[in-house]
């Protein structure tokens, strides 16, 4: 009997769950593939694209965006860097409800917090995470929560 009440279980729960994979990437593997790696300030956004599918198939309406960040610190790349600019999407409709959506980063200019980034090159001079456009917020863009200015 017990044996029926799992096998049940492990055929239900799959069914209930919802969700997507997702690549774990180690602080090494980003830093060996980041042509930039930085601490930096967002000062300015703005929208370049209006209607675009996100990279990699997911089925989502995405805004592309570049916001310019102020460095703080280079600690892989052009050390006299000074400040740079990264693309990435937000959600056309931000309340877009499905369950396995991206993990997309914002930035609130009114009250800018310090970010760790680890960036590619992108077309046009620009960055991009370094691990793909899909979920930079869990990844290659990492609040820091510190005093140091």
């Amino acid at each position: 009997m017990k044996v029926l009440i799992f096998i049940l279980l492990m055929l239900i729960i799959p069914a209930l769950s919802f969700g997507r994979l997702t690549e774990v990437w180690s602080y090494d593997r980003m830093s060996e593939r980041a042509s930039l790696i930085v601490i930096a300030k967002p000062l300015s956004t703005v929208e370049i694209s209006n209607d675009d599918k996100l990279p990699g198939g997911l089925d989502y309406n995405v805004v592309g965006l570049l916001t310019t960040f102020q460095v703080k610190t280079v600690l892989k790349g052009d050390k006299t860097l000074k400040e740079f600019t990264m693309h990435y999407y937000r959600l056309k409709t931000p309340q877009e409800s499905k369950t396995d959506r991206p993990n997309f980063v914002s930035f609130d200019l009114k009250h800018p917090q310090t970010y760790l980034f680890f960036l590619g090159n992108d077309t046009n001079n620009n960055y991009s995470p370094v691990t793909g456009q899909v979920d930079p917020a869990q990844l290659s863009v990492i609040e820091l929560n510190g005093f140091a200015l």
